[in-house]
């Protein structure tokens, strides 16, 4: 189990201080050559930026953001929408194919890079700031309303945000099926053929004896039929079907492909005729085979009309071994991730505090109750460990900065812990001391009432076990402020970016 070490926060991280190739060792440092892309006419502009390698995603963009701000940079009018990966993104080119630094917390020396060393030994990048250009309303939405007929789901519907699981790993696979894409046959695939390995039947294989007779189609004015044996490959009808086409002085121009007519499917690879499906279909219904024989230009072209994303890096936080990661004799400016099992300290959690513009409605024009945060170490169902901070008064702003620890070490939480955190309420001495006056109250007219009634025990003992507790809405309204829980939040533990 590992994870990045440096995870950046919700709100802009600091920024690291300048750094120089004599100040640290320059294998801890990374420098890239950013580039903005101009109209076609105007040279690219670029700048370089130099910061550590265990610095995330983020602070690249914040360097970047920092920089342009002290130069003029006529390509990007605005520096601050560096930091927006929705207006502005992060590619690098890897064997002829541009990549997306897409997770913020990447730490940059994890990325898929191409390296490069450079001057004092620091590894050099190229690096693109790109604005986004968004794709075309009606082409995106014709494009995402198929693709929900296909899944059968609005899967647009359910994404948050940029970095939640259902995104992240739609990006994360549409990149899969861009590669495999790039790296696949056109013909192999849009002619793959439909055979199968199972045994023939009696009746089938009783057939293989004779011939199998064949109709060829190359056009509406000339067909011809060939015998061919069930042993035979489509290589070999192929053959025939150039000797035939140069008898009758016909000389195609481009490979041919063997079409079933009528029905989307080829024969094609070395598969004998028996192991294909429509032709063991026609032995059962004792037909004639007709196919078509097609230019390679027929087949339907096999590019992408539009790109929404490009690909994005393909780094899983899987390393060969546990040596990669562990922290003994290992150098501290060198890690950029550790091991889980490294991790003998217990878990804690930095409470600051928490502020409230508008107090619940059922705490209005009430003594403010004690609130206190209860941190709590969620499996499934069960709760492997659980902690409270010290109870304070409920106020607009309420500060604790304290550390909650939990009696778990990190090395033992399981994939898929969540940390549920949970602001509760409880009475405080005022409301206790309301309580306790009108609990007298309430017991002193009760005696009362039970000493005018002639069967004192009876009386007492009924009347005792009624006025021994508050009156109903005194205890419904202090029962809520007793023990009561006003907000929650579960946030999973190990991030979903990074394969454990």
């Amino acid at each position: 189990m590992h994870r990045p070490v440096p995870q950046p926060p919700p709100v802009s991280p600091p920024v690291s201080p300048p750094v120089s190739p004599t100040s640290q060792n320059s294998l801890n440092l990374l420098q890239f050559e950013c580039e903005f892309p101009q109209e076609e006419g105007h040279p690219a502009e670029s700048l370089t930026v130099l910061l550590p390698a265990q610095c995330s995603v983020y602070q690249l963009r914040l360097r970047i953001c920092i920089s342009l701000q002290s130069q003029v940079r006529g390509s990007f009018p605005e520096p601050l929408n560096v930091l927006d990966p929705e207006k502005s993104s992060l590619l690098y080119q890897r064997e002829d194919q541009w990549y997306e630094a897409y997770d913020d917390g990447q730490v940059l020396r994890t990325l898929h890079i191409p390296w490069s060393p450079g001057q004092d030994g620091i590894m050099c990048a190229r690096v693109l700031v790109k604005k986004v250009v968004a794709l075309d309303s009606e082409l995106r939405q014709s494009q995402q309303k198929l693709l929900s007929y296909l899944i059968g789901h609005d899967v647009e519907a359910e994404a948050r945000e940029r970095l939640d699981e259902l995104t992240f790993t739609r990006r994360k696979l549409a990149s899969s099926r861009r590669q495999a894409l790039a790296g696949r046959d056109p013909e192999l695939y849009a002619t793959e053929p439909w055979v199968t390995k199972s045994p023939l039947t009696a009746e089938m294989t009783a057939l293989l004896t004779r011939r199998l007779m064949v109709n060829v189609h190359y056009s509406r004015d000339f067909s011809f039929m060939v015998k061919m044996e069930y042993s035979d490959t489509p290589e070999t009808l192929l053959k025939t079907c150039r000797t035939a086409l140069v008898e009758r002085g016909i000389s195609p121009s481009e490979p041919l492909l063997l079409k079933v007519s009528g029905r989307e499917e080829f024969l094609s690879g070395p598969h004998p005729f028996s192991s294909f499906l429509w032709v063991r279909q026609c032995m059962k219904t004792h037909l004639d085979l007709h196919l078509s024989l097609l230019p390679r230009s027929c087949l339907p072209p096999d590019s992408l009309d539009h790109v929404d994303w490009p690909l994005v890096d393909s780094f899983s936080g899987q390393f060969s071994s546990h040596d990669d990661l562990r922290l003994d004799r290992t150098d501290v400016d060198h890690i950029c991730m550790i091991s889980l099992w490294d991790c003998k300290r217990k878990l804690r959690v930095k409470l600051l505090g928490f502020d409230v513009p508008q107090l619940p409605e059922k705490l209005q024009g009430k003594s403010p109750p004690l609130v206190y945060v209860e941190a709590s170490i969620l499996y499934g169902s069960k709760v492997w460990a659980s902690v409270c901070s010290a109870a304070k008064p409920m106020a607009e702003e309420v500060l604790w900065n304290e550390w909650l620890e939990f009696d778990v070490l990190l090395s033992d939480l399981p994939r898929g812990a969540k940390l549920g955190l949970t602001i509760n309420t409880k009475a405080n001495d005022s409301s206790k001391q309301e309580v306790k006056r009108a609990t007298v109250k309430e017991n002193s007219k009760d005696n009362k009432m039970a000493a005018g009634k002639d069967n004192k025990m009876a009386a007492g003992g009924k009347e005792g076990r009624r006025g021994s507790l508050p009156p109903p809405g005194l205890v419904q309204k202090t029962g809520s402020l007793k023990e009561s829980m006003l907000y929650f939040v579960n946030l999973l533990l190990i991030d979903h970016r990074y394969k454990l």
